[in-house]
């Protein structure tokens, strides 16, 4: 895949579309739509992924590559803690069985765990582009 942004305006354009999938899984969550909310995290936190790779000029949009991407090249050489790691696999795990698991359905409880780890997720991510990059990307206004 080629991007036919900038580097900057690409990273800028995801970390925008993870900001969104966060609002609206938080609007999901309020709903008492749990496994939209979960997938709705999940996507948040594969974007601001995304948006690293391209900062290191690795372009990948596929979830297993993405996955490994986060286990290899960040908690392997100790970018993150191991804990995020699990998240990140956790996430994509979980948002598969939001996706495509028709007998079971995720509660508020676990919904909400997924939810705050998924916060410090996106902080650690932003925080190690803005190192990497030099630039000051947020996901707040």
């Amino acid at each position: 895949m080629v991007w036919k942004l900038s580097s900057n305006k690409a990273i800028a354009v995801l970390l925008r579309k993870a900001k969104a999938k966060y609002e609206s899984a938080q609007r999901n969550f309020e709903a008492d739509s749990y496994d939209t909310c979960v997938s709705d995290l999940y996507y948040a936190c594969f974007d601001t992924v995304v948006a690293l790779m391209v900062v290191r000029n690795v372009v990948e949009k596929k979830h297993t590559q993405v996955s490994g991407f986060v286990n290899k090249d960040w908690a392997r050489v100790g970018l993150i803690d191991v804990d995020m790691s699990r998240f990140f696999n956790r996430l994509l795990s979980s948002r598969e069985l939001a996706d495509y698991n028709y007998f079971e359905e995720f509660d508020k409880d676990s919904c909400k765990l997924l939810k705050d780890q998924t916060v410090k997720f996106m902080e650690i991510t932003v925080e190690i582009i803005n190192s990497e990059s030099e630039s000051n990307m947020t996901l707040y206004p």
